[in-house]
């Protein structure tokens, strides 16, 4: 598999890249607040799997799936295992 040149990033793309961060960031406090998640893996790991699939695919990974579980364990009180759970189902319909 050839993966693509990064020379191809335009402003747009990159912008587009940083635009779900307003809406992302926010969930992930409160649920680190709750205790369902850490805060700092959470940014560390999602920031390193959205980079990899955007250098294997071309394309990174949208995050409204994500949003739609955090929104829902916020509303809920979602447990730890509860919200790993529906994450995974989540990635796992999308293979």
């Amino acid at each position: 598999m050839a993966m693509p040149r990064l020379g191809r990033l335009s402003w747009s793309e990159a912008s587009g890249a940083l635009g779900d961060l307003g809406t992302l960031v926010p969930l992930l406090v409160g649920m680190a607040q709750i205790g369902v998640i850490d805060f700092v893996p959470a940014l560390f790991f999602g920031g390193v799997f959205n980079v990899l699939t955007g250098l294997i695919w071309g394309v990174p990974m949208c995050v409204q799936p994500m949003k739609t579980i955090a929104a829902i364990a916020l509303a809920d009180g979602l447990s730890r295992v509860q919200s790993f759970g529906a994450s995974r189902s989540g990635s796992a319909s999308r293979s």
